[in-house]
């Protein structure tokens, strides 16, 4: 395999890697929506803020 090869088979993964992170961010976003308000929140604050989860109970008053 020749430079050029090696390098159109590196981006082809790079994207095809893309796509599935896209869509699969996607699917997660779509099964966090049917949870309950309660258990959104704790999901986004603590994957999306990254508040730890004795910030979450105390910012929400919940143990």
């Amino acid at each position: 395999m020749n430079l050029k090869e090696s390098l159109e088979l590196n981006l082809a993964m790079i994207l095809d890697e893309s796509y599935y992170e896209h869509e699969s961010k996607i699917f997660v976003e779509d099964l966090i929506s049917y949870l309950p308000s309660l258990q959104r929140r704790v999901i986004k604050e603590k994957f999306l803020y990254g508040y730890s989860y004795k910030e979450i109970g105390d910012r929400l008053n919940i143990s």
